[in-house]
């Protein structure tokens, strides 16, 4: 009698620690990758699959205002002040639950004093107002007023640079409207200015003077990083200021048609000027080295899910190396994780590098669309933070240590696999496996794969995640030799869970997913299965 035949056996273990690939195909992305997800983190020390932090809700304005704004002074002795701007009150703010009004301004002003716009020979903050609405203002710490100046009338700018002992104004308003005109202060004196004035051979190389941008166009950018400033225009091209004093300072065209496409697409990245495009993030350095070439595209590995997108607010933690890309006509976050743009990719047959690319949504009322965002200290203990506001005079600091979106709202953390197929063999089926988690809190893995080749189907199981217990260990005591805590046993060490599951086919993907309040860490999901 013959044998009955025994089926082959295989083995998968799903890795993680790199980011989206939504560009390349599913079956040529790195094993580390996701064709698709959304909520996890990354850390490119730790290939684990976690959630990405909530955001925390930080403080409500006291007339429950539009969050339209801030600014922040930071002394030359290190002390720290904090403006918040909620619909046409301005609060100094104390990073908690006191709201301290210190004056009010136009209704549709959008007030922005960064750390780049303080002035720290005279310990003020120079603010101004991407509205248009206010004059240029300045905060001491004690008095909000209007910045005096040399001009006569109204001074209105977008935006303010500190640099090279000069304060460099863009777009900006005196008598009328000259969105391309740059005023920039004589040399340590912020308010003394000229805009009748060019730089010119045999002016006083300490003067004011004012540039206009190349192409007329309306500048809507206008960055400092390693001792030159970047200043994008509206639908128009990228500059760089040369030069060194009031004689030659010009701005150098960089590449045409590559600008930034709304007024806070541009943000600094630590060693680059990463700026948003409609359809996709480019690097402003590569621009300058290589012109307008795909390795400018900072987003290329998940340019086709960026492709609808015309409006961008950029922000960057220095604490944490992440910039943050808002899309508020989608309501997503894409979440740059610097450190992972020089990371080796395992596949040389894609590309270079690991995508360094996350997306984040939340299931919260703010929904990602936030009023206005920016990067501050945090008030209490001045470490760096991203912050954002809502209609509702909301303050939100994104990578909080909350449990939930706002307090209120879980997080739904996602990833899909790549393609897993074994080559040359019939379908796969029988599927048993395991999945390797930290025990820390109890969550719920769903797994679900999702069949291709000639049978297209899905097929569902969830997995517990036990959490650790809080029993003691040691004769029931809670502490041992007086030094060590031990009332909760094997807390954080790595422990299994065995699943099956239905299925068959040639070929699969695996969505992982978790949703809930609490923090999980998944090493590996180990899959088993058999083959014709």
């Amino acid at each position: 009698m013959a044998r009955p035949e025994v089926p082959n056996q295989a083995q998968f273990i799903l890795s993680f620690g790199a980011g989206r690939n939504t560009r390349a195909s599913e079956t040529l992305i790195d094993s580390r990758e996701c064709a698709d997800g959304e909520n996890f983190g990354l850390d490119i020390e730790n290939g684990l699959f976690f959630r990405r932090k909530p955001f925390d809700l930080s403080g409500t304005a006291t007339n429950a205002g539009r969050i339209n704004g801030a600014a922040q002074l930071i002394k030359a002795d290190g002390s720290i002040s904090t403006l918040i701007q909620a619909g046409t009150i301005v609060y100094e703010w104390d990073g908690g639950s006191t709201f301290t009004q210190r004056g009010t301004v136009a209704s549709g002003a959008r007030l922005r004093g960064h750390a780049h716009q303080n002035w720290i020979l005279d310990d003020v903050v120079i603010i101004t107002d991407l509205g248009l609405k206010e004059n240029v203002l300045q905060w001491d710490g004690t008095t909000l007023s209007e910045m005096s100046h040399n001009l006569g009338g109204d001074f209105k700018a977008k935006y303010c640079v500190v640099e090279n002992d000069r304060a460099w104004y863009a777009n900006v308003t005196t008598s009328t409207a000259t969105p391309h005109l740059m005023a920039v202060s004589k040399v340590t004196d912020y308010d003394n200015l000229n805009v009748g004035q060019r730089p010119a051979s045999g002016v006083p190389v300490t003067d004011p003077f004012f540039l206009t941008a190349p192409d007329l166009k309306p500048i809507n950018g206008f960055i400092p990083a390693f001792g030159t400033l970047a200043v994008s225009t509206r639908n128009g091209r990228m500059f760089r200021a040369t030069g060194s004093n009031s004689t030659d300072l010009a701005l150098a065209q960089l590449y045409a048609d590559s600008a930034a496409v709304s007024d806070e697409a541009m943000t600094f990245i630590g060693n680059d000027i990463a700026y948003g495009r409609v359809g996709k993030v480019e690097s402003l350095f590569s621009t300058e080295t290589f012109g307008n070439v795909e390795s400018d595209d900072l987003s290329r590995l998940v340019s086709n899910s960026m492709e609808d997108v015309t409006d961008w607010i950029a922000a960057y933690n220095p604490r944490f190396d992440k910039a943050y890309f808002f899309t508020p006509e989608f309501g997503e976050v894409h979440v740059l994780h610097r450190a992972f743009t020089d990371a080796p990719h395992g596949n040389t047959a894609t590309d270079s590098t690991i995508s360094p690319w996350s997306r984040w949504k939340t299931q919260h009322a703010m929904a990602f669309q936030p009023t206005a965002v920016w990067t501050m200290k945090r008030p209490a203990d001045g470490l760096d933070a991203v912050f954002m506001g809502d209609n509702s005079g909301n303050i939100y600091q994104l990578d909080g240590s909350g449990a939930q979106d706002g307090g209120t709202a879980d997080i739904k953390a996602e990833r899909l696999s790549q393609v897993i197929r074994m080559p040359n063999v019939g379908p796969v089926y029988n599927f048993t496996g395991w999945v390797t988690h930290r025990k820390i809190f109890p969550a719920t893995l769903t797994l679900n794969f999702e069949f291709g080749g000639s049978v297209l189907d899905d097929s569902t199981t969830t997995v517990t995640l036990d959490g650790a217990t809080n029993v003691p260990v040691y004769g029931g005591g809670l502490y041992y030799s007086n030094q060590a805590y031990y009332s909760t046993p094997f807390k954080g060490r790595f422990t299994r869970e065995q699943y099956n599951i239905a299925g068959k086919s040639e070929q699969f993907q695996v969505r992982a997913t978790v949703e809930g309040a609490t923090d999980f860490f998944i090493e590996e999901i180990g899959i088993d299965f058999s083959t014709e």
